[in-house]
């Protein structure tokens, strides 16, 4: 069972609400797919809610992921506005900004067609797996939010895994959890940071809006969490006796993307977990 609750802080409209994940969004712009993500999600994650797949390619790349019961999102049309030119040749020049700044705008782009009711999204980066059924994942995030011990001048904007011990991000941004109140301000800054121009990744900006805010953010159950093609994630799952891995929700490449692997789909046929 969830642990339900209402976090109430300065206005009613600051709230965080947790009655498991409502939809699930993941960005495939390019020539990127979403199929092995999509696929593992539904297969092995056994997630029936709503999916949608941000890209700005709407051609028949991604006709295979009909049978996957996902809402395709243009995002080719949408935007945002600079402030100065510097920061607009910036955007142009930078796939990545690109990509990353549209998971600081799903609530705006989701709108219309009954998704006002949706309040909370767990955004995951296209090239991950999913390992385990989602309603597991769902009950340690119910823990956390309790845990969180929220206060009015320290409150929990999102939520996303600890980054590993030696990289300098306290977090990483490819697995977030998002609610559409309670994580506006978090977004909007962040956008502001990735609008900037001074930064090529979007975990330095996730970063620099934290600094520059009183916002917080708050950790994921790392164990849900399994950074592949990392060498202390592969020594702490071989003293574990591959517990590790088998019981992540998540498997997170830490290599570069493979698009072949990407575009295959994944019905969990290896995957072993208790």
């Amino acid at each position: 069972e969830f642990y339900h609750t209402d976090f109430l802080y300065e206005s009613k409209k600051d709230v965080v609400r947790w009655n498991g994940i409502d939809a699930v969004v993941t960005i495939a712009s390019k020539d990127y797919s979403a199929l092995r993500f999509v696929s593992s999600l539904r297969l092995v994650g056994e997630f029936n809610g709503p999916v949608f797949v941000f890209s700005d390619n709407m051609s028949t790349s991604h006709h295979k992921l009909e049978g996957y019961n996902v809402t395709l999102v243009d995002i080719s049309r949408h935007e945002p506005t600079f402030d100065t030119a510097e920061a607009e040749k910036s955007w142009k020049h930078s796939y990545i900004a690109k990509a990353k700044w549209y998971k600081t705008q799903m609530f705006h782009l989701l709108s219309g067609n009954g998704t006002s009711k949706i309040n909370s999204i767990l955004y995951v980066d296209a090239d991950e797996i999913v390992n385990s059924p989602i309603f597991r994942f769902e009950i340690a995030v119910s823990s956390c939010i309790k845990k969180s011990k929220p206060t009015k001048e320290k409150k929990c904007s999102a939520f996303f895994f600890p980054e590993r011990i030696y990289v300098s991000y306290p977090f990483n941004s490819g697995t977030g959890l998002y609610f559409r109140n309670a994580s506006a301000s978090f977004m909007h800054e962040w956008s502001k940071e990735i609008l900037s121009g001074k930064y090529g990744r979007d975990q330095s900006a996730f970063v620099a809006a934290m600094e520059r805010t009183n916002l917080r953010v708050c950790p994921l159950p790392s164990l849900h969490n399994y950074y592949s093609m990392d060498v202390i994630t592969a020594i702490l799952n071989f003293l574990t006796f591959g517990y590790r891995r088998k019981w992540a929700s998540f498997i997170h490449p830490t290599s570069a993307k493979d698009k072949s692997q990407m575009a295959t789909v994944f019905d969990g046929s290896k995957v072993v977990y208790y």
